[in-house]
Order: C-alpha cells, then structure tokens, then sequence
C-alpha cells in the first residue's frame, strides 16, 4: 500500500489498504505497535483517508481520518496516536479545515513533550503545523514551521515526503512575495520527483498545477497553461479527482482573465459535475462560485440548472 501511494497509483494503493484492513485483528497484530512504534490499522487509515479524498470522496475521508484517530487513541501507544494526530489529520488541510489540524497538533505536541518523543515534537509536530498556518493565512510563520521540520526530517536523511512539504513551502513562498524563489522550490521538486529510481508522484499533479498559479502571477501565462494541462494529464490519469477539480478551477480562472469564458465553462462543469458529496468543501464551494459566474457570462442561469443530478 505506502509504495503504491508514494508512487501515485492512488487506486491500486486504496485495493491493498482495503485488503489490510480486511485480514487485520487486534489480537493477531496489535502487538506489532510495540515493535514498529505504529499500528497497522492506524497507518493504514492514516494513508486511506488521503488517497480517498485525492479519489474524490471528501466526506469519506474525514470519516476515514476520524475512524483513524478514534481507533490510535483505543490502542493507547504515545507515538501512534501523535503520528495519527498529525500526518494523519492531514486529510483536514485537504478539506480546507485547518483549525481541525492545529487543535490536534496541539495535543500531540503535548504527547512528545510528556512521553519525550523528539520526533514528534521536532518534525512531525512542526511540518503538519507549517502545513497548518500557511493554509490559516500565518504564512511568515508557517514558512519558518516547514523549514525547520524539513531540517529536522532530512538530517535522519529522511526524503520521502518532502515534495509535498517544499510543494506546500513553494506555496507559502509565493504569498510572501517570493516568486522566484518559489518557481526555484518547485523546479527542485520536480527534478526529485523525476528522477529515475524515486517517483514520488502522489501530489505531482498538485505540485504542476501551484506552478502554474505562480507562473499566470509572473504573466507568463503560456508557461501557466503547459503547467495546468500537465497537471490535468496528471491527476486523470490518477484518477485523482480533487486534484482535477483544483487545477481546472486555477485554468478556468486563467481562460475566464483570457476572455476564454466558454472554454473554462466547459473545462470545469463536467469534473465538478462528477462530485457527489463534499459540496459544503472549500474546493467545491469555489468551484461552484466560479461555474456560477462563467454561465451568468454566458447568459446561462446558476450551475445547479445547467448540470445534472449528482450520481447516487
């Protein structure tokens, strides 16, 4: 499963967690949290809750995420439930909830405080806060959140992960003001995701598609179109539906500036037509805003009259 996702192949990896979850009892495999430090139910939640919602489901994976949390917290291991309350609770940041996050962290910065845990406390704890603030608007301090848990995860010559993390700083980066530092972040992102004998693709899609936003905010909007088109090409083949939805709402915006307005209308109605649930999300709500104002462009009522029924 975890090489599945790291490799992108968000369905194959859900296929194995599901298999896990099946043969998995806490009386044949619970002792394994003493050994490994992680139960393998939690980790495997932890991971399904993620590609859940990159697959499209938002609701299923904050069910999945709180399914996760709620069984760490039964098993009772310190570093379980603070890797649960952290990475874990990522899925949160993904729904555009990170208040959800910070108050988690803060408990699990109280468990590596009490139980002496400096992994949690000096690179778990500060990369899912980092995350945390930059998507609260505290991005100065975000900033300075990331590059320390960075610093502390790569001197364990720790390396997965981090094109997520320096995709999210790129981000944090960008709001500063710091656009070529940002495009500079990216570049290495995509040098380490490509090269060959590593391939951690889960979040590529989502890495093309920030680059493309600060491309169209330096005006190069032919180099923020190939970005946004690699991107799609990206998250479809992944059948990574929420991934889809982000970068055709950051095109459609781009064609909309262009006067392109029936082009971003026909980009985005099919994927958010395809949503059946999350529709209070940040990325739908704004999707939505969005479709709303391209079919009153084109003299077409709201997007709820122009769409059809969700699927059952």
């Amino acid at each position: 499963m975890n090489s599945y996702f790291w490799l992108g192949e968000l369905i194959k990896a859900r296929e194995h967690a599901d298999q896990v979850l099946s043969l998995y009892t806490e009386e044949r495999h619970g002792g394994l949290v003493n050994i490994l430090n992680q139960d393998v139910k939690t980790v495997t939640l932890s991971f399904a809750s993620r590609m859940i919602w990159m697959l499209g489901f938002p609701e299923q994976a904050a069910r999945v995420c709180q399914e996760c949390e709620s069984h760490a917290r039964r098993r009772g291991h310190a570093f379980d439930l603070a890797y649960a309350l952290t990475l874990g609770a990522n899925v949160f940041n993904y729904l555009g909830q990170p208040d959800e996050v910070l108050r988690r962290s803060e408990e699990a910065g109280r468990l590596g405080r009490e139980n002496r845990l400096p992994f949690v406390t000096e690179a778990l704890l500060p990369m899912s806060s980092g995350i945390t603030l930059i998507r609260r608007g505290q991005v100065s301090e975000g900033v300075a959140s990331i590059r320390a848990g960075l610093a502390s995860w790569e001197a364990t010559r720790g390396r997965i992960g981090s094109p997520y993390l320096k995709s999210v700083l790129a981000e944090g980066l960008a709001q500063l003001g710091d656009l070529d530092g940002a495009l500079s972040l990216l570049e290495d992102v995509i040098a380490q995701v490509e090269r060959p004998g590593w391939e951690e693709r889960r979040y590529y899609a989502e890495t093309l598609r920030i680059k493309g936003a600060i491309l169209a905010q330096k005006a190069d909007m032919e180099g923020a179109e190939r970005s946004y088109v690699a991107s799609l090409d990206w998250a479809r083949h992944q059948q990574a539906k929420s991934f889809e939805l982000r970068t055709a709402t950051s095109h459609a915006r781009l064609m909309r500036d262009q006067g392109r307005v029936g082009e971003a209308y026909e980009l985005l109605a099919p994927i958010y037509g395809w949503f059946t649930e999350g529709f209070g999300t940040k990325d739908l709500r704004e999707a939505r805003a969005l479709l709303d104002e391209l079919g009153a462009a084109r003299g077409r009522g709201p997007v709820a009259a122009t769409l059809e029924e969700p699927r059952l």
